[in-house]
């Protein structure tokens, strides 16, 4: 009964990590992504990954220094928050998910990106659905709220749960324990 709690309480924030959903780019061309995180993740190891599951492979990772691998290159900059990923020539075939994602003890903070790449420049200024994070003060999404809540709320309920379930089933027993002494 205890593990579905603990895996629940386990779970990463939602907020801990986020970035633009959908970005788009032109063949050819380099495009950058900047991908936000909270304070505490300052020392952790950040990467970039191909896929949006735990089991995405990892194209580029940095543990506060710049790197580089094939075209695709990260920097950290803890101060803000923020690391960057550069896909330099993208091509027709990098479209696709990917995912920034933290290194931590527990379960990564991951956050899952698409990106499309054209052949052509899109004519809109803005790209899919974008979200303008410049004020990190206000990123917090509903949804950030509603899990930091809803998780300590149904560990609770659980727990009463629980608690509940053992309560009835001592009770129950006590009408047998007491026909048992009384006798036939």
């Amino acid at each position: 009964m205890w593990v579905p709690i603990l895996l629940i309480c386990s779970l990463p924030v939602s907020g801990a990590l986020w970035a633009e959903k959908y970005l788009s780019g032109v063949v050819g061309r380099a495009i950058t992504i900047d991908c936000y995180y909270e304070a505490k993740y300052r020392s952790h190891t950040k990467y970039w990954c191909h896929g949006w599951t735990l089991q995405c492979s990892v194209l580029v990772e940095t543990n506060g220094q710049h790197r580089r691998s094939g075209r695709v290159s990260i920097a950290d900059n803890p101060e803000e928050g923020i690391f960057t990923v550069t896909m330099e020539d993208v091509h027709s075939r990098d479209t696709g998910r990917y995912s920034c994602g933290i290194t931590t003890p527990g379960a990564n903070p991951m956050f899952s990106v698409y990106l499309q790449v054209s052949n052509a420049e899109q004519t809109t200024t803005q790209s899919m659905n974008t979200v303008n994070f410049k004020n990190k003060e206000n990123h917090q999404s509903k949804s950030y709220l509603i899990w930091s809540v809803g998780r300590w709320l149904l560990f609770a309920l659980l727990g009463i749960c629980t608690i509940s379930i053992n309560w009835f089933m001592r009770e129950s027993k006590k009408p047998e324990e007491l026909s048992s002494q009384l006798g036939p």
